[in-house]
Parts: structure tokens; sequence; C-alpha cells
């Protein structure tokens, strides 16, 4: 697994966890849902994020299916359920023109949101980017989520290096966040 950053470097170099499952959250009584990064192939340009939906009931297969994108690549997904049965992700993206970076959404959404882009790869050797990526349920606010990252910054001349600066981010749908209904959507 590798995407290569604007500077030439692949910031998922490490290696660390490779292809095995790190998000996994119970959607419902008899459906949990695991994500994990796989690699480039035929039908991916990049890395993307794979999603298994399983019913426990019977252990049957009710969906698979990828973020992914030509541009950039998707890893290290982190998965949470809110109290609508709603999925929240926290994952890294990045590469091609972008560096590695963190994102928040909500699965059937789309789209992921960010709060601030890395302009650079962090200065270690090996090269490790992705821990501490985490989401979960709110409390007490359970129709919200919780999630964690960090962008990465080089260090402002004369000072040499990258730099971290870690977030919390609160997120929601736009109606529970800013008042509104709590009723499920749909």
């Amino acid at each position: 697994i590798s995407s290569i950053a604007p500077d030439g470097k692949d910031w998922l170099s490490f290696g660390f966890p490779g292809s095995a499952v790190l998000g996994v959250t119970r959607r419902t009584g008899n459906e949990v849902w695991f994500a994990w990064t796989g690699s480039s192939n035929s039908n991916f340009k990049n890395p993307q994020v794979q999603v298994l939906e399983i019913n426990t009931s019977n252990y049957s297969v009710i969906s698979q299916w990828q973020i992914w994108n030509n541009d950039y690549a998707f890893a290290y997904p982190s998965l949470a359920t809110n109290s609508n049965g709603e999925v929240g992700i926290s994952l890294g993206w990045g590469g091609n023109t972008s560096y590695g970076n963190n994102a928040v959404g909500i699965l059937g959404d789309f789209i992921v949101w960010y709060p601030e882009l890395s302009d650079a790869i962090v200065a270690s050797t090996p090269i490790r980017y992705g821990d501490y990526f985490s989401v979960a349920r709110n409390t007490p606010s359970s129709l919200l989520f919780d999630a964690s990252g960090y962008a990465v910054f080089k260090n402002t001349a004369p000072a040499t290096g990258t730099r971290f600066d870690p977030y919390y981010i609160q997120f929601g749908r736009n109606s529970i966040v800013n008042g509104g209904s709590a009723a499920p959507p749909g």
C-alpha cells in the first residue's frame, strides 16, 4: 500500500497495519460494518477504504463497497454508529497533489470534511502517518460524533522539520448541530 505526496515521499510507507481491519461498528442489532485499507489494483488506481456490511444473524454479506477516488488515496478508517444508526468515519486521505490529511464524514453522504490541509510529510524515518485517527458516538449527544485527527506542517524558518497540529472534531447532521428535528433521516 503506497501513495506518493507532492514532495515525492510515500505517506503510507510505514506499512502498518497493511490491509488489517481498523474500523468496526455495530450499526443495528444484527448488522456490523468492517472497514480496512485496500491496495491499488487494476480496479483502483489508488489505495481505497473497503467497507463490508455483515448480517450477524446468518453471517451473510449485506453489501461491500469502497471509498475511493482516482486522484488520491484513502486509508486508516475508524467507524462509529450514532443513535440514528448512521455510521460516522474518520480516515486519512492524500497523494498526488495532496499530503496525508485527516477527514470525517457520515457514510452514505459521499463527502468528507477536513479542518485543515497538511503541507508536509512527518520528518521521521520511517515515515509514519494515521495514528490517533478515531471516531466515536458523542456522549451525551448521541446523534453526534467525536473524532480526532491531525495535520502535519513544515516548521516556520529558521526552524526545520515538521510539527503536528492535533485536533478534535464534533460533527453530525446540520439539522442536529444547528437545531431542528432529531428524527432519523428518510
